[in-house]
């Protein structure tokens, strides 16, 4: 029972994040900022309601882990931006991308992406994976909620960001199957984002 009701929050879920991430990316209202930290925060909230997972048991090796992981993923992430260089398109979409950040106070940015980075993990990994989880086999589930990750940033009109949205989704999720806990994927999130977007930018 519990188990069909998250899969029925989940159809009505996803929806409700297109449509946000359609706001997000496609709106005037404020700024981009607000509006990416507004959406996080509201699916954060819809991962609440719905049951989602928010397992933060500590763990010894977790701190390891963390740091490995972001390491690898902004190494990774520097590679397919040397890689998309050699593309006029992807280097422009790229480029859009840190554009969003132009004029806006780095510390700022920091703080936001922490708290975007725990939103969106709790309802990604901590709601539509384990929803996922409880109803497929791991591949096909890591594969759908990838996928779903991913394309919520359609409407962007940007292929690179729904790439690395994508390759993103796997290896959040591929964590968040060895481990089990989305505090996992909370940190490496919050890490990496800060190191591509503020600390070390690739563009």
């Amino acid at each position: 029972m519990v188990n069909t009701l998250k899969i029925k929050s989940l159809y009505l879920s996803i929806p409700v994040a297109f449509v946000l991430w359609y706001f997000t990316f496609n709106t005037e209202l404020s700024s981009f900022w607000f509006r990416l930290t507004l959406s996080s925060l509201i699916l954060a909230l819809l991962s609440v309601l719905s049951g989602g997972e928010r397992n933060f048991k500590p763990n010894i090796y977790e701190g390891v882990l963390i740091v490995w992981v972001s390491i690898l993923l902004y190494i990774l992430f520097w590679v397919l931006d040397f890689i998309a260089g050699f593309s006029s398109m992807l280097r422009e979409e790229i480029e859009s991308v840190y554009k969003l950040a132009s004029g806006v106070n780095p510390v700022l940015i920091a703080l936001l992406l922490v708290v975007i980075a725990v939103c969106e993990e709790l309802f990604w990994r901590g709601f539509v994976s384990e929803a996922l989880l409880r109803k497929l086999d791991i591949i096909p589930a890591v594969l759908v909620a990838s996928a779903f990750y991913s394309l919520v940033h359609i409407f962007t009109l940007n292929l690179s960001l729904v790439l690395a949205a994508f390759i993103l989704g796997i290896i959040m999720n591929v964590l968040y199957v060895v481990t089990g806990k989305v505090s996992t994927t909370i940190y490496v999130h919050a890490i990496w984002s800060v190191l591509v977007f503020v600390v070390l930018p690739l563009a």
